[in-house]
């Protein structure tokens, strides 16, 4: 979040939307989605930047 400098990561949109509102994000879940379907790049308003990347998890043995 711009205002707190604070950085969240999250393992997909909908566990973004789970903490977060569309109104505390400024864009909706589905133009989100919607977005990244036109391009990799970060999507960024007055209020937040959200970046699309992969998470490295431990492999399950």
């Amino acid at each position: 979040m711009k205002e707190t400098g604070a950085h969240r990561y999250f393992g997909s949109p909908s566990a973004m939307y789970e903490h977060f509102t569309s109104q505390e994000l400024g864009i909706a879940r589905q133009s989100l989605l919607n977005y990244w379907q036109k391009t990799e790049e970060p999507y960024e308003n007055a209020i937040c930047i959200i970046r699309k990347g992969e998470l490295e998890r431990k492999k399950k043995i």
